[in-house]
């Protein structure tokens, strides 16, 4: 206990009941003096003395009294210190297929099958494993209730992020929403009473703005492709062109349709119709959207199908993807990364320019040549459009084309003549 009156000032406090923590703030804005210790709190008024207990719900203490009459006998001198009034932890139902008592590693189990289930891809439940590990480790290694953790103890979790782990702000809000939506399951599944990331305020993210490329760069980095297999020699030289052909298709397609680098390795032949020039791509949430391609891109697919991929192919069976590696497998994102970092440092970009800046490129050149955001939207695939609109901040040339076409006063000149230069 961490305060108590000297003995010879402690009144005799009446065991009155179970009050909330608004209910106490009400007490003691009004003519009572409020002494809080732990869950036990001893309220002074005009002509009586009340011990009561406080929880956020009165039916969350049961045995209330008993506890109250052992503080009681203890402000009096009369008794050793009680055990600290806390939550009564609740008799937990085991969740639906999992028999027995349920362990924070099986629900955490139940949860990815429920995300399964639900069609999230093999990236996300990768993601929510690695979060929900590391909650798991944390709460072993401090002995923590999983099923009722406090706010100071989740505080405690998202220090050790920052301190041990050394993760960014982001990421600890990603956290934070990640264990959201699992103790928001846990509770429609019966394996927790209530929520606890409710008294949680997620740290803010900092706005980062998508950065794009100009157009110079993106022909620069289209022309390293080329030239990386005009420049091609060794043992095969034949494979090494058909790797630049591949290069070639696999960065015009990223740009034409602005696709995630998962979606663009994930192409498949059967995706792809080059007379209607197109694509059917299978975004986050399998959500199904087809993407337009332009003239360039289907030349670039024309001869990397034609002339390209038969050689990687080679007598391999056909995995049936668009894009291959030399060994004529399906192109791994990793693959795709390593191939796109190395032509954009012989096209001479910064070093922060990914895959995903294409995407980004790509939203912000539609929007500079008049595409609507809603065409822009449904292009990239957004389920928001507040997500699409971060590339309206890229392109200042859109705002001021806007503004000047909306304002009836925006341009230097009026309906009327020139503006009058002041003497």
């Amino acid at each position: 206990m961490a305060w108590s009156p000297p003995l010879a000032s402690r009144p005799d406090p009446q065991v009155h009941g179970v009050l909330t923590p608004r209910e106490l703030a009400a007490l003691a804005a009004s003519d009572h003096r409020v002494h809080r210790v732990g869950r036990a709190a001893y309220v002074h008024g005009p002509g009586h003395r009340w011990i009561f207990g406080v929880w956020g719900k009165r039916e969350a203490a049961p045995d209330w009294h008993d506890r109250l009459r052992a503080h009681r006998a203890w402000w009096l001198g009369r008794g050793p210190t009680p055990a600290p009034i806390r939550r009564r932890v609740p008799v937990v139902p085991p969740v639906q297929g999992m028999p027995g008592p349920v362990t924070l590693q099986a629900a955490t189990a139940a949860y990815l099958d429920h995300l399964a289930a639900r069609g999230d891809s093999p990236h996300t439940r990768r993601a929510y494993r690695t979060a929900l590990g590391q909650w798991q480790g944390w709460v072993s290694e401090h002995g923590v209730d999983w099923r009722v953790p406090t706010r100071d103890e989740l505080r405690g979790f998202l220090v050790y992020l920052l301190d041990e782990r050394r993760v960014a702000t982001s990421t600890q809000a990603h956290r934070v929403t990640i264990l959201r939506g699992f103790y928001r399951w846990a509770r429609r599944e019966g394996a927790v009473a209530s929520d606890p990331l409710r008294v949680l305020r997620a740290p803010r993210r900092r706005r980062r703005l998508p950065r794009a490329l100009e157009l110079r760069q993106v022909e620069a980095l289209l022309s390293a492709a080329v030239a990386t297999g005009e420049r091609a020699t060794g043992s095969d030289p034949d494979r090494a062109l058909a790797l630049a052909l591949r290069d070639r298709a696999l960065l015009e397609t990223a740009y034409a349709a602005g696709l995630r680098i998962g979606e663009l390795v994930g192409l498949r032949l059967a995706d792809l119709d080059l007379r209607n020039p197109g694509v059917r791509v299978w975004g986050k949430g399998a959500k199904e959207r087809a993407c337009p391609l332009g003239r360039h891109a289907v030349l670039a697919l024309q001869a990397y199908l034609a002339q390209s991929r038969p050689v990687l192919l080679v007598d391999r069976p056909d995995p049936g993807t668009v894009f291959l590696n030399g060994r004529g497998h399906p192109l791994s994102q990793r693959g795709a990364r390593w191939r796109f970092t190395r032509l954009a440092r012989c096209a001479d970009l910064p070093p922060s320019t990914t895959p995903h800046t294409l995407r980004h490129t790509f939203a912000t050149h539609m929007l500079e040549g008049g595409a609507d955001l809603r065409v822009i939207q449904e292009l990239l695939g957004h389920a928001r459009l507040e997500t699409t609109a971060a590339y309206i901040h890229l392109s200042p040339s859109f705002l001021h084309q806007r503004y000047d076409a909306a304002h009836p006063r925006a341009s230097l000149g009026t309906r009327d003549g020139p503006i009058a230069t002041p003497r």
